[in-house]
């Protein structure tokens, strides 16, 4: 009599159990705007029949030259960081997204970042001042300069010398007009400016009437300027 050989018994529910890929769900993106900081946002869960959630490893790639993205497993839960420069266009850029667990299997989706455009900066105005021959003053803005991004680059003034001599300056971080007259200055009026710019190259502008006297040019003057 044949005797059939004996084959085990395989359950092959859990043989197969240990071959499903991690799984992933995209639960929000990310908002940056260009030049600005970078932001860091909650945008997918992970899970795995095997490995603990945090334990999954995660990548990202597909971004834009100009954009940096990294992303990290916080217990289940993946956060990403961006950050777009000048030169990244406003608009809405799917980011691959891929888990992975300690069989080597991966899963891909898909999260957004999402590009605003750079906010310029801003400047308060200023008030026309007279200074007299042989005096220092200062002029200040309504409201300091300022960026939603906190991108400025540089706060100028023109002109930063007076006609003969004498000198003009501005504090950047106050927008503090100081203004020195010297000996060789001359009386007259002239035009200053301000300008704020951010490394995006965006600018705010505020200019003033500067009025340099001759220390007799009182009285009526003044009262013109200031009334």
């Amino acid at each position: 009599m044949q005797v059939e050989p004996q084959i085990p018994d395989v359950d092959y529910a859990v043989a197969v159990s240990l071959l499903v890929p991690p799984t992933v769900t995209v639960i929000g993106d990310v908002t940056v705007t260009q030049g600005g900081p970078a932001v860091a946002a909650n945008v997918a869960t992970v899970s795995d029949e095997k490995d603990s959630s945090g334990s999954l490893t995660v990548g990202a790639s597909g971004e834009p030259a100009g954009m940096t993205v990294s992303v990290v497993n916080n217990g289940g839960t993946v956060e990403a960081t961006a950050q777009a420069n000048c030169s990244v266009s406003t608009g809405t850029y799917p980011i691959n997204l891929m888990v992975t667990d300690s069989d080597g299997l991966s899963t891909s989706t898909t999260f957004d970042v999402i590009v605003d455009e750079n906010p310029a900066p801003t400047l308060g105005p200023y008030r026309d001042k007279l200074v007299p021959l042989g005096d220092s003053t200062t002029v200040t803005p309504s409201a300091p300069p300022a960026d939603a991004n906190g991108n400025i680059a540089t706060v100028t003034v023109n002109p930063t010398t007076l006609p003969g001599a004498g000198t003009v300056s501005v504090a950047p971080g106050t927008g503090v007009v100081s203004v020195a007259t010297a000996g060789g200055t001359t009386s007259g009026s002239l035009t200053v400016t301000v300008t704020v710019t951010d490394t995006c190259s965006a600018q705010a502008q505020q200019s003033f009437m500067l009025y340099v006297t001759a220390s007799t040019d009182t009285g009526a003057s003044r009262w013109r300027l200031y009334r």
